[in-house]
């Protein structure tokens, strides 16, 4: 059997449908827009009749829309705008458009009314094409929502629908429909829109929520429903009318609870918001039963349980029949729905099957999702004829579900079924219904899916035994490889059993067949145990293989009934075993065999479990090994290639040693934990530690060491256990001084006519002095370029040799040491002697007002002065800019410094200033200093 597996290993699953994950949202939103707008429109809101490939859902379509906006471009923005409209949004119809399938604005030639419900506005035209059949039928439509309003809000306690009044929109004309209840729209979509009864357009995001996954809406209804298809109804004990009044109920409960689903979340998945709303739908309005057509006749999906149960594409209506799945889990957990929008409320990305697990997990009964859908597929067995009053309420009106395999005689083997496309093999949250119908009371039935299952995916094997007009539910406890057996031993009529697939991790399913391996036999007997097991550490390893030896099963003889040997290992006695590998026995007395451990010097205990091919094992008596512990005792491979030589451009006392790695550091056996460094002043020894450099390094610098002197070295690579490996012995290295640290934040400023230099000396020991060197081009590039300004150990320095104000100056600062090394140049420093400025007025003080502000400037070049004169108070009364080339502005001494400038006692606004003391300023600077000068002038009137 396992043979067989191996072998189907091999073997490539193909999927039916590929979905490009390449596809962005626009090419889908426009690519749903051109099926929208081609005629025949096959169920664009809730899906009528047909699985039409040119259908699309269209609450849906407006959900994606809204969610994607911003990520449209401007073209298909306005290309859809249309549908977007609110009926009475008569300001933005747009011409040529009114009448066409895309526009849903009132005709204006008509107008529209309103009428009110406590919860609801119900707005429709009062005249042409949109016009509803009569009030009555209006009021008929606002019962719906009322009703839909108490069961989902007043009784389950749903959140409703947010208010959308008071929004600061471009809508004037109504207010978003003119007050706090929530808005209905009649529009005749039916003819425009074939096969749809209406929709729920989600808009903005509520007044005073921070999440922007919450939106308010609005619903749009067909305004008579005579173009629709006749809802689906056999129950004789309820109301049989097949009338456009109960399509219209239908609606309003299915678009009012995606209102709801919009309260708490947005971007639950497309599939799990209709399959709820049809939920709600047999929740409002019992007795209409439409949503039993989704599981029946042309949408079959009673005959395709196979189909995972999110399935969901543009062009079928699998996602309407998973409705089934909902309505089963508030029967067996009733308000699961209610906790599962509040937990998808809190995150912008729900994961449905995430959130229900969490929630089933927390219900009295401590259920999971895996369970649940286990469960949940027992239920669909009794469906159709098989109903028997105890699961659906409404079972016996849907369809028989459909049995992928029926036998009645025996197998002599497990049989793995067909793989291939065509192949109804159930996928992600899928399910096949395998019939034994061989009556007796001995049967082992046995699944097993790990060759062919994911890792993060488990089967479920759910088993209904009837005798008589007696169910019994049982289920098949699978191991972690998701294989397993039971045996039936009380009589029976017929079994049926049921491989399902659970997973969690996937973000949505594709039609992937999975197979697997499933068996009816009469074989129950299990085979002997084995005996005299013994486990023992394999010596010369790196501790991650155990020995095991033991004496063959007595049923173990060529041909015999041992299929497999599975060895069961755990880390404490009597508890924990798991599956850790298999031997496919070959008739010998004695076994031999070494199974990998996940970590050495560790206990661990060992079975060793006789199983035939129908996982037949007894476990009474079986022998557990005394603890046993894999031990290291194996050195990693060697350093190699070791080197040592002095530390470049550093100032002695370093040397660096490099090597290349064991081959087991991060190789092999992943075995080396550390390297250890020796070190010798002498060839012949003794080596003693100088560091250690962890796993994955390959140098190590030596430091503090004496310089010119001879230093050997060696490299260990160790395990930690301790097993250990040395490199050859390097050749001698010495570390030298080849390196002084330049002078740091050198500084050149200009003050006056003399440039201040600064700096700070290297703290190095062997710091010898410093040259400064100047240059008028250039930074000087060593001690000889330029004009050397100072040599010594000083930190600060005046430079007033030959300065010219004005000019600029380049310094370079270079250090020594004792060994003669020349450090790198500092030389990020220049400046200009700084402008010189002296200032003074007269007369002082004034008695008519004017007077002559006289002020010496030594270089005038690339310099700005400006004057300032301010009150006593710091009020500014005169700015001057540009003095220099001010009209008030002489040089009485041609081709001298000296400057003056006469005020003439006017303020900035031309006007005689009052007397009293006043300040100036003259402030003067260039691209490198600034020098200002101030005075007092007295003015007495």
């Amino acid at each position: 059997m396992k043979r067989l597996f191996y072998l189907l290993l091999l073997i490539i699953i193909l999927p039916l449908i590929t979905v490009s994950a390449n596809e962005n949202v626009e090419s889908e939103i426009l690519k749903e827009w051109r099926i929208l707008n081609s005629k025949p429109q096959l169920s664009p809101g809730k899906k009528i009749s047909g699985t039409s490939k040119n259908s699309v859902e269209m609450s849906m379509f407006l959900n994606k829309v809204n969610k994607n906006w911003n990520k449209l471009s401007s073209s298909t923005q306005n290309l859809i705008k249309p549908i977007l409209l609110r009926p009475t949004d008569l300001l933005y119809l747009i011409p040529g458009q009114q009448g066409t399938n895309i526009n849903v604005v009132y005709d204006p030639n008509f107008g529209y009314e309103y009428y009110d419900t406590t919860n609801f506005r119900i707005y429709y035209a009062k005249g042409g094409k949109d016009a509803p059949p009569s009030l009555d039928f209006v009021k008929i439509i606002a019962g719906a929502f009322e009703s839909s309003y108490a069961i989902g809000v007043t009784n389950k306690g749903f959140t409703p629908p947010p208010d959308d009044f008071n929004f600061t929109t471009q809508r004037s004309a109504d207010n978003n429909g003119g007050d706090s209840r929530y808005d209905v729209y009649l529009k005749d979509i039916g003819t425009n829109f074939i096969g749809t009864f209406g929709w729920t357009q989600p808009e903005g995001i509520p007044n005073n929520q921070s999440k922007d996954y919450v939106r308010y809406s609005f619903i749009v209804m067909d305004n008579d429903y005579a173009t629709a298809a006749t809802p689906y109804n056999a129950d004789p004990q309820y109301d049989t009318t097949q009338s456009p009044e109960n399509f219209a109920r239908i609606t309003a409960s299915h678009e009012f609870f995606h209102a709801i689903q919009y309260s708490y979340n947005q971007n639950v998945d497309d599939w799990f918001l209709e399959a709820s709303a049809i939920w709600f739908e047999d929740q409002v309005f019992p007795y209409i039963n439409d949503y039993i057509r989704y599981l029946k006749g042309d949408f079959r999906w009673f005959s395709l349980p196979e189909i995972p149960l999110d399935f969901d594409t543009t062009s079928n209506t699998h996602k309407y029949g998973s409705g089934i799945w909902p309505i089963f889990l508030e029967k067996k957990f009733s308000g699961i729905l209610k906790n599962f929008f509040e937990d998808a409320g809190a995150t912008s990305a729900p994961n449905v099957f995430n959130i229900l697990d969490t929630r089933l997990r927390a219900v009295p009964n401590n259920s999971s999702l895996s369970s649940a859908f286990s469960k949940f597929t027992v239920w669909n067995y009794f469906t159709g004829k098989n109903d028997d009053g105890a699961h659906y309420p409404d079972g016996a009106l849907y369809d028989t579900l459909y049995i992928y395999n029926t036998t009645s005689d025996y197998m002599p083997d497990p049989r793995v079924t067909p793989i291939g496309i065509n192949e109804k093999l159930p996928g992600y949250l899928g399910s096949n219904y395998l019939i034994f119908t061989k009556s007796g009371s001995n049967l082992r039935i046995v699944l097993n899916g790990s060759e062919f299952t994911p890792v993060n995916l488990s089967w479920n094997a759910s088993v209904i035994i009837k005798s008589g007009a007696t169910y019994t539910e049982t289920t098949i406890v699978l191991d972690a490889q998701n294989a397993g057996g039971i045996n039936i031993t009380s009589p029976y009529d017929t079994v049926i059993l049921i491989p399902s697939i659970y997973e969690t991790a996937h973000a949505k399913s594709d039609l992937t067949r999975l197979p697997y391996e499933y068996g009816f036999s009469s074989d129950t007997v299990a085979p002997s145990i084995i005996s005299a097991l013994a486990a023992s550490d394999v010596p010369l390893d790196q501790g991650y293989t155990i020995a095991l030896k033991w004496s063959a099963s007595p049923d173990d003889t060529t041909g015999g009934s041992i299929d497999s040997y599975d060895i069961l290992r755990s880390t404490s006695s009597g508890t924990g075993f798991s599956l850790a590998a298999s031997v496919i026995p070959n008739g010998s007395a004695l076994y031999s065999t070494t199974n990998t451990v996940p970590a050495n010097k560790t206990n661990y205990y060992y079975k060793i479990r006789a199983r035939d091919k129908w996982y037949n094992y007894n476990t009474a008596g079986e022998i557990e090994s005394l603890p046993v512990m894999a031990i290291d005792d194996k050195p990693p491979g060697p350093p190699t290639n070791a080197k040592a030589s002095d530390t470049p451009l550093d100032e002695g006392g370093s040397i660096n040693v490099t090597w290349n790695k064991s081959a087991d550091d991060g190789n092999g056996a992943f075995d080396v934990a550390k390297y250890t460094i020796f070190r010798a002043a002498n060839l012949a020894g003794p080596f003693q530690t100088a560091g250690v450099a962890s796993q994955g390094k390959t140098i190590f610098y030596d430091t503090p060491v004496i310089n010119n002197t001879d230093y050997w070295y060696y490299v260990v690579a160790e395990d930690g256990n301790p097993n250990y490996s040395t490199s050859n012995v390097t050749d001698s290295a010495q570390a030298r001084d080849d390196f002084t640290p330049p002078p740091t934040d050198f500084k050149a400023v200009g003050i006056d006519d003399r440039i201040s230099l600064s700096w700070k000396n290297p703290t190095v020991p062997d710091f010898v002095k410093v040259f400064i060197r100047r240059k008028n081009e250039s930074h000087p590039v060593n001690k000889t370029d330029g004009t050397g300004v100072y040599e010594g150990i000083d930190s600060t320095l005046a430079d007033n040799n030959s300065i010219t104000v004005g000019q600029t100056y380049y310094y370079s600062a270079i250090s020594y040491d004792t060994a003669g090394n020349e450090s790198s140049l500092d030389d990020g420093s220049r400046a200009q002697a700084a402008i010189t400025l002296k200032a003074f007025n007269y007369p002082n003080p004034t008695f008519s007002g004017q007077t002559t502000i006289r002020y010496q400037l030594e270089n005038t070049s690339g310099i700005e002065a400006t004057l300032y004169i301010f009150d006593i108070a710091g009020e500014l009364v005169l700015k001057i800019d540009n003095i220099l080339y001010n009209s008030n502005n002489t040089q009485p001494i041609a081709g001298t410094p000296v400057y003056d400038y006469s005020w003439d006692g006017n303020n900035g606004k031309g006007r005689q200033v009052a007397s009293g003391v006043y300040i100036f300023i003259i402030e003067a600077k260039d691209s490198i200093s600034k020098k200002d000068r101030t005075g007092k002038i007295a003015v007495i009137k």
